[in-house]
């Protein structure tokens, strides 16, 4: 993953990958908004390597990347899910912030995949999930530049999924409706309750649902690609 997880999300991928007794390598590039949560299944794990690294930081990661080896190895799946949450109208727009968001919620991501390509090719069924939101169908007042970091985000995800087709490697979204994390807590009510309006399904969406849905993905049909698997459905 590209991106740190919700410790529900962090529970529930744990779980998954004990079910299934999985013995590949992971990788779990830290981004720059969360906290870190003990991986400790992996971390126990001798064929788990953990690297950290600022995402915003592209040639960093490249030097990481390239000088741990990863690329060289076969990887199953790329989870892309690091993402901050710039909030303001137009008219309080602070550029450097919204660039910052724009590179990690976006551009971040694409470079990942560039630099992991060449692994991903070397599995049977390789596989990319791209954590979007709602967010990027909705007109959220407040939130122009998270949602439209989430539009660019799912554009290029049906792009590359046209792209990687010959290679055999799908790409796929999954975009949550609401989910109150750390990242989410400095909305305002007006937002929380404009959001909760568009989510066609009304139970509280969390993060192990997220979790669930990136689950069958991994583990469903092999000719789903080009997708975005709505948690909690949307309202347009």
């Amino acid at each position: 993953s590209s991106s740190l997880l919700h410790k529900d999300v962090n529970n529930s991928v744990n779980d998954f990958f004990k079910r299934r007794k999985f013995n590949d390598l992971h990788i779990h590039l830290n981004g720059t908004s969360e906290v870190i949560f003990s991986w400790q299944f992996f971390l126990n794990n001798p064929k788990y390597t953990h690297l950290c690294c600022d995402l915003l930081e592209f040639e960093s990661v490249k030097t990481i990347i390239e000088g741990s080896g990863i690329n060289k190895v076969k990887i199953n799946t790329i989870v892309n899910c690091a993402g901050i949450m710039p909030t303001s109208p137009v008219f309080k727009l602070d550029p450097k912030l919204a660039s910052e968001a724009f590179s990690l919620n976006c551009i971040a991501p694409l470079y990942l995949v560039k630099l992991l390509l060449k692994s991903l090719t070397r599995t049977e069924k390789p596989l990319i999930i791209n954590v979007t939101s709602i967010a990027a169908e909705l007109n959220i007042p407040g939130e122009i530049v998270y949602g439209a970091t989430k539009a660019a985000l799912k554009h290029a995800s049906e792009s590359m999924s046209i792209e990687l087709a010959r290679f055999g490697i799908r790409v796929n979204c999954v975009a949550p409706a609401l989910v109150m994390t750390a990242m989410t807590e400095h909305l305002t009510e007006s937002q929380i309750d404009y959001m909760h309006t568009k989510q066609a399904y009304k139970n509280e969406v969390t993060s192990k649902d997220v979790a669930i849905a990136i689950n069958y993905l991994m583990d469903g049909p092999n000719v789903i690609t080009g997708s975005t698997l709505y948690v909690g459905g949307i309202a347009r």
